[in-house]
């Protein structure tokens, strides 16, 4: 394979990092040809800016830095080091990212996947699933935690949202931001809800006094609920009923009341009940 005159540069920046050739890739053909022969026993592969699709199978790449960007990181593949203002789109199944530092950002992280160490100025968009982050600290941000995920350590002034019950976060500083905005509430008042069912919006009435819950501070979820109305998203045509979009026996009929019998109790935002929003463009826009 033939280097271009940046190859050749970058290999010689980050030579002194490895006891290994560093092998340098700024573009996804660069990278293909540089995966397809590479012997990780006395090599090591260096992304330095460039757009790539994904990085999956067990491919290990040491650092990926500039403005790189890669949408997807899966199967058992490994990242050392993420950092600049690199950005990963996804990583998922059994995927490792060591390091996420500087400006870097990782929009999702799923499956089985961990990063082992989050700070800097690094932001993660959103962990759920069975991923685990081990340690954040610095100024580091993880915007939105919920599913099973954990994250195990978080130190220092960094923020922390957590949008579900079964996450685990282990906070280790009084300096942290952490936000919960799973809750389970109660209606001060006989109150006007919605939602969207078959196309159409569905206005119900919930009593006062009747617990509702929240796993995002937007979607909600409760036992019970009397139709009020149904109509066109538009508002011009009536129907008499509609069957959920989730369960066609679960069917909402003006005039009565719904009642989920096998109601989840549990805070988590796609589980049983009658769902809701607070507002009719919420339903509209869902």
């Amino acid at each position: 394979m033939r280097l271009t005159k940046k190859q050749i540069e970058l290999a010689r920046e980050y030579g002194h990092l490895s006891d290994r050739e560093v092998l340098v890739a700024t573009t996804q053909k660069q990278l293909d040809d540089i995966l397809k022969n590479v012997d990780y026993g006395r090599q090591t592969i260096v992304i330095y800016g460039g757009s790539y699709s994904g990085i999956g199978d067990s491919a290990t790449i040491k650092y990926v830095s500039g403005n790189a960007t890669i949408k997807y990181v899966y199967d058992n593949a490994t990242i050392e080091s993420v950092s600049g203002n690199a950005t990963i789109k996804s990583v998922y199944d059994s995927a490792t990212i060591e390091s996420v530092y500087d400006n870097a950002t990782i929009e999702s992280v799923s499956g089985n996947a961990t990063i082992k160490y989050v700070y800097g100025n690094a932001t993660i968009k959103s962990v759920y699933g069975n991923a685990t982050i081990e340690s954040v600290s610095g100024n580091a941000t993880i915007k939105y935690v919920s599913g099973n995920a954990t994250i195990k350590y978080v130190y220092d002034f960094c923020f922390v949202r957590v949008c579900s019950a079964d996450a685990k976060v282990n906070i280790q500083s009084d300096f942290v931001s952490y936000v919960e905005t799973f809750k389970h509430f109660m209606f001060k008042k006989d109150t006007t809800v919605y939602k969207k069912a078959g196309g159409k919006i569905v206005e119900m009435m919930c009593k006062k006094g009747q617990k509702f819950q929240s796993q995002n501070a937007s979607k909600c979820r409760t036992d019970r609920a009397f139709v009020v109305s149904i109509t066109s998203r538009d508002g011009k045509e009536t129907y008499d009923k509609v069957a959920s979009d989730y369960d066609s026996s679960f069917v909402y009929e003006v005039g009565k009341e719904v009642v989920a019998e096998d109601y989840d109790e549990k805070i988590e935002e796609c589980s049983r009940g009658v769902h809701f929003f607070l507002s009719r463009i919420a339903a509209e826009r869902y």
